[in-house]
């Protein structure tokens, strides 16, 4: 039988996808998150180790019955009690834990999930909760204890930062199993994409070299435009310059006659001399 394959996760859509402010004010309400269950961890391990020291040393509070029940035990190793014998290798992998929800945290911060936020802040504030012990007091505080005896089932001591990473991991898988995937017509969109982008700038060279063209067309034809134009202004000025120019020809004329005028009057005058002379 194969095994359940799934795509990979389908990256928000712009609607779903948070603006740089949004984001900010997020990563506060997970650091407030965690906050808060690192100091509700360290308030009922300060309260156990309070409990259980002097005269109550080994005791066990029985909560409900055999069940459930309270008792002190200081865990040097990981969860389950695991590699207690290897501190490297435990440092290691408190170190490759933190990188990959780092990594995880960081590359879902644009998405606008606050269940996906507040898981985030379940496990960071349960991780850096045991890493206090483990810088405080070189182990872990465990103190719940839950056991079924009828069916022989004896669950490993835990604290509430164990809850906390348990509960948050359990979401996380969930969530990411829950979000959108990519389908076939996402996938031919992806590999679709590039080749669009590729062959834009040849489908635009057309497009230039005719706009180049029209633009050359409209430039040549500018002239033409601005010639005519300069053409038909000019015709009221030829013509008052004609007529300043023929204005002053009457003059001559005027001249002329009144010239022509005096010769005859001075002809008439001749005459008349002339007559008297002759009677």
């Amino acid at each position: 039988m194969p095994l359940v394959s799934r795509s990979s996760i389908k990256p928000p859509s712009p609607q779903e996808t948070l603006t740089e402010e949004a984001r900010v004010r997020w990563d506060l309400i997970v650091a407030a998150i965690a906050l808060g269950v690192i100091i509700i961890d360290q308030i009922t391990k300060a309260l156990v180790l309070n409990y259980f020291k002097g005269q109550h040393a080994g005791d066990t509070v029985h909560i409900i019955g055999n069940i459930l029940t309270l008792e002190n035990l200081g865990n040097r190793g990981a969860a389950f009690s695991s590699f207690t014998q290897s501190p490297g290798v435990l440092a290691f992998l408190i170190l490759v834990a933190i990188g990959v929800i780092g990594w995880m945290y960081w590359s879902t911060r644009p998405r606008n999930n606050p269940w996906l936020k507040a898981t985030f802040g379940l496990i960071i504030g349960g991780a850096l909760g045991n890493l206090l012990d483990r810088v405080r007091l070189g182990y872990v505080v465990d103190f719940v204890h839950f056991q079924i005896p009828a069916i022989h089932f004896d669950f490993a001591v835990f604290n509430m930062a164990d809850s906390a990473i348990s509960i948050g991991v359990v979401a996380l898988a969930i969530i990411f199993w829950t979000l959108p995937r990519e389908n076939a017509e996402d996938a031919a969109e992806k590999q679709s994409a590039p080749s669009e982008v590729a062959a834009a700038p040849k489908n635009a060279a057309p497009v230039s070299s005719s706009a180049s063209a029209k633009a050359t067309v409209t430039n040549s034809a500018a002239p033409r435009m601005v010639s005519a134009a300069t053409k038909t202004p000019t015709n009221p000025v030829n013509v008052a310059a004609r007529a300043t120019t023929t204005k002053p020809s009457p003059a001559p004329k005027a001249v002329t006659a009144g010239s022509a005028a005096r010769t005859t009057a001075h002809k008439s005058s001749t005459a008349g001399k002339s007559k008297r002379k002759r009677h």
